[in-house]
């Protein structure tokens, strides 16, 4: 099956901690595990104009179970800003390079098309 991103999805950026509760774990109707929303962490940043929006379960605040979950989930937001910043600065080097091209193509097309 093929299975394409929408703009929307290619600006922002997801990432979720969660614990299952196999006894009381939800399943969508494809038959995946769903998060309770007490057990999980949710982020999602926009990646254009920088609006980063959390929501944390109450199992992992205060003394809840998964506390020590957060800390995870913190380095995991970071670990995904940084590749995401690598992967930027790849894209605007890569467009350096097909402009530098473009730029000489054209260049070498115009004296090729001049009299001599």
């Amino acid at each position: 099956m093929y299975q394409y991103s929408t703009f929307l999805e290619v600006i922002e950026l997801e990432i979720t901690t969660w614990v299952p509760e196999s006894s009381t774990q939800l399943e969508n109707p494809q038959g995946q595990q769903v998060a309770q929303p007490g057990n999980r962490m949710h982020t999602i940043i926009n990646l254009i104009d920088g609006d980063i929006t959390n929501e944390v379960g109450s199992e992992f605040i205060g003394s809840g179970p998964y506390t020590e979950l957060r800390e995870f989930h913190l380095t995991q937001i970071k670990e995904s800003r940084e590749i995401m910043q690598k992967n930027i600065e790849s894209l605007q080097k890569l467009y350096g390079f097909f402009i530098e091209i473009m730029k000489s193509s054209k260049t070498s097309q115009q004296s090729l098309s001049r009299p001599q």
